[in-house]
């Protein structure tokens, strides 16, 4: 490995790396302040120049139409084993995941979450980091400490380092993110994970700075906080622990600037083992591909020219237009004519020598000319051309165009959404791939499945009581991951309005009363599943296919032809409430182990921890000393 991985050495790299990213968001800032307008942020609500903002906001407008049209709801995942027949192991080890990876994304708020990164996403790049967290509310059954759960948190792209020598993003050799925290606040961190490998004396003599990454530029002076800046780096390349399930290693580098004005870099954390997902702990989005480049292109990046150069054209007809002048002459040697046409409302009266008595001439200077409009109206096209922008995308019909041809363009804009819309559920793929390898391969993760789960699992629970699933299922050395295969349902992210909920729950009825007499007839349970799960997928319609094995069963009772199936044998889960229960599909309660299944020993084998290695050394040590967190 040809890596200098001194601290100099890995800050010469962050050096390097920084200056390459920030040519690429050179126009991020003038971007996101032509979105909002000065009228956004000023401190009296008013702006120095009438044309110091942008008339045609594009940005704006651009990112108020695409936005909702990639992230309008919660995303759920569809997981699947590659070699699963319908009811064995593999297939119930997918469902459990599936319905865990599901109520997790809606207990975290995933949506929320995944918000300001479709911003992003459409502005420059997006950047998401899962990272395995203390769970807020659930607890190990050994010793009371906090269970875990994964945790999703936006990076923001002025904070994210990428290898700038790559020719493309899947071949960068390191990946990294600044944090800036209060001094003290990490020292708490530090001395609360004691065995995790953090340096106290190091942070101690970490100096204190402000990063410069223009992200609080323009903001009320606010006291010194204290805050220390420092990088964690994944190197997929350098390995530090060859245990099942590491990948890669995780150092991090504290970094401080003295009174002097000399930049220091210091270890502050050993260098450990990434313990999480193959494809290390971030998940980034670009919206188009640059052929030999680590970095992506974003749409509004590439028309940035044409919405200067339309501004420009529209602020030079908004002076003209603000220059115009209407004067009304008349002969100044009848007092009481000037007198009559000054009385009336509008325009100016000039009397004027020797023009003749009882004349009026009207005299108009400046104004906007008919050039200008159709220069206006040529950058406009041309933008709209570009950006895919189009007056019937805004739902405005202008009466320009014929039917054919609004259609045809309202079919080139659905592809290029298209596009966009299979770009970013790449990314929410990848955030849901890695979440879902903690809950599988983690013996410290608890999900609290709701009702629906638990009765679509056949778990039956006591008054009281909540099914809490427990991780771990998945056997790293198997390779059981590599058989699961997991997909976003196509339109669980896009807008549906309330006629056409209930248009598709109208159908999904209709549908499931036409097929029963076929039914009878063809009593096979595998061909209806797959079919009402394909409906399901295009309905929009999550668990369409769930009861359909029983209605198949009831139908072939009907002509006394019943399928032998074998239950479903789903993960177990333990039953909260003190219920003492764990729950088996079909609603049976088997009594639990007295020794509960001890995760102390479990998180011992799968290594070191971390936000961003797995299970925390720190918590393993609490329940050990049985004292919690």
């Amino acid at each position: 490995m040809a890596f200098d991985v001194t601290p100099m050495g890995l800050w010469r790299e962050i050096h390097a790396a920084e200056a390459e990213r920030d040519k690429r968001l050179a126009v991020l800032s003038a971007t996101i302040e032509a979105y909002t307008s000065p009228f956004w942020k000023s401190e009296s609500g008013e702006i120095s120049d009438a044309l110091d903002y942008n008339p045609e906001n594009h940005h704006y407008e651009f990112l108020r139409l695409h936005v909702p049209q990639i992230l309008s709801g919660m995303p759920r995942a569809m997981i699947k084993s590659k070699r699963a027949a319908p009811h064995d192991a593999a297939h119930d080890l997918a469902k459990g995941l599936q319905h865990a990876a599901n109520v997790w994304a809606v207990d975290t708020d995933l949506e929320y979450a995944l918000l300001p990164c479709a911003f992003d996403f459409y502005l420059n790049h997006c950047v998401g980091l899962v990272r395995q967290q203390a769970h807020p509310y659930l607890a190990l059954s050994d010793g009371g400490a906090a269970a875990e759960w994964p945790q999703f948190v936006r990076v923001s792209p002025r904070r994210f380092v990428r290898d700038p020598l790559a020719l493309s993003r899947r071949e960068c050799r390191f990946f990294g993110h600044m944090t800036v925290i209060d001094k003290d606040d990490l020292l708490a961190t530090a001395e609360e994970e004691g065995q995790e490998g953090w340096d106290e004396e190091a942070i101690g003599a970490l100096a204190e700075m402000r990063p410069d990454d223009g992200m609080r530029e323009g903001r009320s002076d606010v006291p010194d906080r204290k805050e220390v800046t420092y990088y964690e780096l994944w190197m997929p390349e350098l390995e530090t622990e060859g245990g099942a399930g590491y990948h890669g290693t995780i150092l991090t580098l504290g970094v401080g600037t003295t009174s002097d004005g000399t930049t220091v870099q210091e270890f502050i954390r050993e260098p450990r083992g990434f313990w999480g997902p193959p494809d290390g702990p971030y998940e980034v989005a670009d919206q188009y591909v640059v052929p030999d480049e680590p970095y992506g292109l974003a749409g509004l990046v590439a028309t940035e020219g044409e919405v200067r150069d339309l501004n420009s054209v529209v602020r030079g007809a908004i002076l003209a237009g603000n220059s115009y002048k209407r004067l009304i002459l008349v002969d100044d040697t009848d007092p009481d004519f000037v007198a009559k046409v000054s009385s009336g409302e509008f325009d100016l009266v000039l009397p004027v020598a020797g023009l003749g008595k009882d004349r009026v001439i009207a005299v108009e200077i400046g104004g906007i000319t008919p050039q200008m409009i159709a220069l206006i109206q040529d950058r406009r096209d041309r933008l709209d051309r570009v950006s895919g922008m189009s007056e019937a995308r805004r739902g405005l019909v202008t009466g320009r165009g014929t039917a054919t041809e609004v259609a045809e363009a309202a079919q080139s804009g659905d592809i290029a959404i298209a596009y966009d819309k299979r770009q970013w559920m790449r990314f929410v793929r990848g955030v849901f791939s890695k979440a879902t390898w903690y809950i599988a391969h983690s013996k410290n993760v608890r999900i609290a499945l709701n009702a629906e789960s638990s009765r679509e699992l056949g778990i039956e629970t006591p008054p009281g009581g909540m099914a809490v699933y427990e991780g771990g299922d998945w056997d790293l050395k198997a390779g059981d991951w590599s058989a699961a295969q997991l997909e976003i349902e196509p339109l669980s992210m896009e807008y549906t309005s309330q006629a056409q909920l209930q248009q598709m729950a109208l159908m999904a009825h209709q549908i499931k009363v036409a097929d029963l007499q076929a039914m009878i007839q063809f009593p096979v349970v595998e061909f209806w599943r797959k079919e009402y799960e394909r409906l399901g997928d295009m309905m929009n319609l999550p668990g369409f296919a769930d009861e359909i094995e029983t209605v198949v069963q009831m139908a072939a009772a009907m002509q006394g032809m019943q399928q032998q199936v074998a239950p479903p044998q789903y993960p177990s889960v333990r039953l909260g409430g003190g219920s003492g229960y764990v729950g088996r599909p079909g609603g049976s309660r088997a009594p639990q182990a007295a020794a509960p299944r001890a995760a102390a020993p479990r998180a011992a084998a799968q290594g070191a921890g971390s936000p961003l290695a797995g299970p925390r050394a720190g918590a393993r040590a609490r329940l050990s000393e049985g004292k919690g967190v």
